[in-house]
């Protein structure tokens, strides 16, 4: 457990440090900088951030890149997460641990648009996994209660 956690806070803390640059910039070229103009500068970057944690080869950072999806996306809807879509279906559809095809699945479906969900629907022909299949199933149905 406290591996998991040291990997969550340097996952986290690359994240931030790839965004504090900007801010820094910012904040040193003007002593007048309203800290809510600053406040922010991060998100234009952040979509391109997580998909770097979601193409790592550790298994571990790729679940971070997942959480900090479903993190942020339950409270910030201004954060383009467009970039790191592909990576995510990458996941989904090569994770070796049905979990973390599970935890694909639900970060998809939290910043997914109804044209990934047609694509999720278009891989349950051929998906072998029955638990990712109804799991997949299940998260169609309630994007579309009414089918």
């Amino acid at each position: 457990m406290t591996r998991r956690i040291y990997t969550l806070l340097a996952a986290f803390a690359l994240v931030v440090l790839i965004g504090a640059p900007g801010i820094a910039t910012a904040q040193s070229h003007s002593t007048s900088v309203d800290s809510s103009a600053t406040y922010g500068q991060w998100k234009p970057g952040f979509g391109m951030q997580v998909r770097t944690l979601l193409e790592s080869p550790h298994p571990e950072v790729q679940d971070n890149g997942m959480q900090l999806i479903l993190h942020y996306a339950q409270r910030d809807a201004d954060i383009d997460f467009a970039p790191a879509v592909p990576a995510l279906f990458d996941v989904y559809d090569h994770a070796e641990h049905e979990g973390r095809r599970l935890l694909a699945l639900r970060a998809i479906d939290a910043i997914g648009t109804d044209a990934h969900m047609q694509r999720l629907a278009q891989r349950l022909d051929t998906e072998v996994s029955d638990r990712v299949r109804d799991h997949t199933l299940r998260t169609l149905a309630s994007r579309n209660p009414d089918e």
